[in-house]
């Protein structure tokens, strides 16, 4: 479970790829809820959604289960 640090779409999907399978997005709520008041957390839900759609797909997937099954890191990478 990752509980800080989700504030795009591409967090998401990062977070899918580490094959985490909760993720905890309170402050983009809240900076949703403070900037356009009872409407903002419903405008923000969409934006993520829209936003992880285009990042899964930039990365060639259509469906979640494809981007769960995709390597974060290569062979070749640095490790620390």
């Amino acid at each position: 479970m990752m509980d800080s640090g989700v504030r795009s779409g591409s967090d998401v999907v990062r977070h899918l790829c580490a094959r985490r399978r909760g993720r905890v997005c309170r402050k983009a709520f809240l900076w949703g809820l403070g900037a356009l008041g009872e409407e903002g957390p419903g405008h923000v839900i969409d934006l993520l959604i829209e936003e992880t759609q285009a990042a899964a797909w930039q990365l060639g997937a259509r469906k979640v289960e494809e981007v769960r099954s995709l390597a974060i890191r290569h062979a070749g990478a640095l490790q620390f």
